[in-house]
């Protein structure tokens, strides 16, 4: 005898098989790994743009300078919020000292994470990944020179 397609066991499994799918689906599991590459301050000095996905209004510009300083510069439709700062490369991650985010309306520093990531685009060879909180709203910054 054969099962008919809607018994309890094959709902059932088909739930599961949904279940599976929907987990190996989600965008984190699948972030490039920071680079295991050298990666001097010369490699990243310079402009980089990007529009956080958690606030379609802004627009952020980050100078990384090469003395290790930087200017996160945040445009809003309102108001242009800058926000000085120190910054070091630490195992294929960037640290910056006082990032702002969207958490704060772009007024105070949030908990970003931002990663080095081997990307030939543009000729550089490397990229920076990241933005705030969850790994699945993080953004491939552009680099401007």
């Amino acid at each position: 005898m054969t099962a008919s397609r809607n018994t309890p066991v094959m709902l059932s499994r088909r739930l599961c098989l949904m279940g599976i799918l929907c987990l190996t689906s989600c965008g984190s599991y699948f972030l490039p790994a920071p680079t295991t590459r050298p990666v001097s301050i010369a490699d990243l000095a310079g402009e980089w743009t990007y529009e956080p996905l958690l606030d379609d209004r802004a627009r952020v510009l980050l100078e990384l300078k090469p003395d290790k300083t930087y200017v996160q510069t945040v445009t809003l439709p309102q108001r242009m919020q800058t926000s000085p700062g120190r910054w070091q490369i630490e195992d294929g991650h960037i640290k910056l000292s006082a990032v702002l985010g969207p958490a704060g309306d772009w007024n105070q520093p949030d908990h970003e994470s931002w990663r080095i990531i081997d990307h030939e685009e543009g000729g550089h060879g490397f990229a920076i990944l990241g933005g705030a909180g969850d790994p699945d709203l993080w953004v491939i910054l552009q680099r401007e020179n």
